[in-house]
């Protein structure tokens, strides 16, 4: 894997309160991220100079740094009709030569200073597509699996991008990211799986406990 560059942004408010439409309404993020040319200050809750707007549902340890593919920008530029640059999925890290069928649950990399562990899958939402306008893009990306991934920080430290991500630990050579999505959003009735994929420890906790409730249900 082949860190490309590495992006920072900071939470806005966007669009009119006044107005009640999809691509209109006012509404906040901080998917809108800008590509850094210094070394990056990495730290357990993420890089320092990026922000997320609801940390509810984003940012955290879990979370700390959000990774995207570069290789699968020539099929979103086909299917929503623009051109693509680096951060256009508001990932932290822009990468090569990777898929999310090369990356598993609980990889442990080595990039500069800092050492990162892969804790989930991302889970697209409703802001990546009114950033580019294509309401689409959320039901595409649950279909094709080019979701991308977090990073969770074990050693913090600084990285300067472009840099290899160097393999250093595979515990779970069976949990790809394409699988594990296909646990969560396509394969909902293996339980079994859900169980298995549930007892990582590496897995992301709000991972962990939406999978336990489906089993427990049964």
């Amino acid at each position: 894997m082949n860190l490309q560059s590495i992006q920072t942004g900071k939470a806005q408010r966007y669009g009119d309160p006044a107005k009640s439409k999809f691509a209109e309404k006012e509404w906040e993020s901080g998917i809108f991220k800008s590509t850094i040319s210094e070394p990056a200050v990495v730290t357990k809750t993420g890089i320092i100079g990026d922000e997320q707007a609801d940390l509810k549902v984003h940012g955290g340890p879990d979370k700390a740094i959000c990774v995207y593919s570069l290789d699968h920008f020539p099929y979103w530029e086909k299917q929503i009709n623009k051109e693509l640059a680096a951060g256009a999925f508001g990932e932290n890290f822009s990468v090569t030569d990777v898929s999310e069928s090369d990356v598993c649950i609980g990889d442990t990399f080595r990039c500069g200073d800092v050492t990162v562990q892969v804790s989930q899958p991302r889970q697209p939402c409703w802001k990546l597509a009114r950033r580019w306008g294509a309401k689409e893009m959320i039901t595409l990306m649950h279909d094709n699996g080019k979701t991308g991934w977090y990073f969770r920080v074990l050693e913090e430290g600084n990285i300067l991008a472009p840099a290899d991500i160097e393999l250093i630990d595979r515990p779970y050579a069976d949990w790809t990211i394409t699988r594990a999505n296909e646990v969560m959003y396509r394969d909902t009735k293996n339980i079994d799986a859900a169980h298995t994929l549930s007892q990582i420890k590496e897995l992301a906790t709000s991972w962990q406990e939406v999978l336990q409730k489906r089993v427990s249900r049964i």
